[in-house]
C-alpha cells in the first residue's frame, strides 16, 4: 500500500512507485520458500554479530548496522567492490544463522 522503490526510482525524496499488484503475484510466484524473516531476537543477533565479526576481520570501517525483522541496514567503509562486500555479508550471517540452527540448512535466506 505504501508503494515501493526499484533501480530506477530510488533518489531520496522521490515519489514512490504505485503499488503493483500484478508484479508482486508475479514475484511471490517465482519464489522458492516464504519470505525469510528474522522474527527472533537469536535470529537478529546472530545476523548483526556475524556483520560485525567480518568487518573487523576484513578491517572495514562499520559506520551503521540495523537488523530489522524484514530487512537489514548497514552502512560501512570498504575497498572492496560493493558486489564482493555484500556477498561476504550474506553469506557470514547465513552461516551464522545455519551454524546456530536457526534456520534449515537447505532454506534459502535471501531475496
Amino acid at each position: 500500500e505504501r508503494g515501493s522503490v526499484d533501480r530506477d526510482n530510488n533518489a531520496y525524496a522521490e515519489p514512490r512507485l504505485p503499488r503493483d499488484d500484478v508484479l508482486r503475484r508475479r514475484r511471490e510466484a517465482l519464489m522458492k520458500d516464504a519470505p525469510m524473516l528474522l522474527d527472533t531476537p537469536e535470529k537478529r543477533t546472530a545476523v548483526r554479530l556475524a556483520i560485525e565479526q567480518m568487518c573487523t576481520r576484513k578491517d572495514w570501517r562499520l559506520l551503521a548496522l540495523n537488523v530489522r525483522t524484514n530487512h537489514i541496514h548497514v552502512v560501512l567503509e570498504s575497498p572492496d567492490p560493493v558486489d564482493k562486500v555484500l556477498a561476504g555479508l550474506k553469506a557470514w550471517a547465513t552461516r551464522a544463522l545455519r551454524d546456530q540452527n536457526l534456520v534449515r540448512n537447505n532454506r534459502s535466506v535471501w531475496a
